[in-house]
């Protein structure tokens, strides 16, 4: 239903109408010489219109049948440690340095308080004395 909607939205479907009507001139140039220009003209009309038409109809349900979830996982699965770091560093590497940092940080922080602790409270047992 998404794709549908984003269809009908001005930009993608003028777009989709320019890039559908490149290709049917492309594919009617190749029609006999004797075939007149309105009826040219007439059948890239028709094209296009049925194409977007089509698609408008039947992307949603498309695109909705194929199972992403799956080639994405079969994609990552297939792919060696190094390209899997590359592409999550592509996407995540801002957040994921940050990560890095505050988890050091926190480290720090948490086992020096850790430290702390045990050491006040092998102090108070009397052990290591």
């Amino acid at each position: 239903m998404c794709f549908k909607k984003f269809l009908l939205r001005p930009q993608p479907k003028s777009f989709l109408h320019h890039e559908i009507k490149t290709i049917a001139e492309k594919f009617l140039e190749n029609l006999p010489e004797n075939v007149s220009a309105e009826t040219k003209e007439f059948l890239t009309k028709h094209v296009i219109e049925g194409i977007v038409e089509a698609l408008e109809n039947n992307l949603s349900p498309l695109i909705n049948s194929i199972d992403l979830k799956k080639i994405v996982i079969d994609e990552i699965t297939g792919m060696n440690p190094e390209e899997i770091e590359k592409l999550f560093y592509s996407f995540a590497g801002e957040y994921f340095t940050k990560l890095i940092n505050y988890g050091f940080g926190f480290g720090i922080a948490f086992g020096l308080a850790t430290e702390a602790a045990i050491f006040y409270a092998f102090k108070a047992l009397g052990i290591g004395q």
